[in-house]
């Protein structure tokens, strides 16, 4: 942890557009999210979690070519999540936005990343129903989705199609309908949790078997 006096990153720092890395998490940083970070296209490693920044995430973050991981999480950033065509970061392996103030719904195109293998996205304000598409990750690991107010069904085909899905945390939303059926054919689940919101039917006679 830094005792860093809070501050804006200085302007100069857009002009670092060779960067791979960035790694300042717990920095004390402030203001609106640092847009030009959209214009570093040789960027791999992003990481500016527990800082004070505010605003929206620029839709253009999506858009860098080599960008693996991406860690937002426990800032104040708010507003809808907004991917303007086809994702350009197709290698994104970790994406964290958790713990802040996001609005909207879970874009349908994260179900196109492919090498994705944890997607954390809880305790913000997200709406809506989860992605189908997000069912159909096959690099997926860990999927964190609980504290927000998401509706509808758990997608029917999760689990059919991530062979390495391990952890599934989809607590204190407004979920309704079963379990899916499918959710330990992976045969590698060790969580699966969904406290505090109005699911029904029976629970899946697979869980039974699953090896955890």
């Amino acid at each position: 942890v830094n005792q860093f006096t809070p501050g804006e990153l200085p302007g100069s720092f857009k002009n670092l557009t060779s960067l791979k890395t960035v790694w300042l998490a717990q920095c004390n940083l402030t203001g609106d999210f640092p847009s030009y970070v959209t214009e570093m296209m040789e960027m791999e490693y992003l990481d500016l979690s527990q800082n004070s920044f505010t605003g929206s995430i620029p839709p253009g973050i999506w858009n860098i070519p080599k960008l693996q991981y991406l860690f937002l999480y426990t800032n104040q950033l708010t507003g809808d999540v907004v991917v303007n065509g086809k994702i350009g970061a197709a290698s994104l392996i970790y994406l964290d936005i958790s713990e802040n103030q996001l609005t909207g719904t879970i874009p349908e195109s994260f179900g196109s990343l492919m090498n994705l293998t944890n997607l954390a996205l809880m305790t913000n304000n997200f709406s809506g129903e989860i992605p189908a598409s997000l069912a159909q990750l096959p690099s997926l690991v860990i999927m964190k989705l609980f504290e927000n107010n998401l509706t509808g069904q758990i997608p029917a085909e999760l689990g059919k199609h991530s062979p390495f899905l391990r952890d599934i945390e989809v607590d204190n939303n407004d979920l309704t309908g079963p379990i899916p059926e499918g959710v330990c054919d992976n045969r590698r689940l060790w969580i699966i949790s969904a406290a505090g919101n109005r699911l029904n039917g029976s629970i899946p006679a697979s869980l039974a078997t699953c090896p955890a």
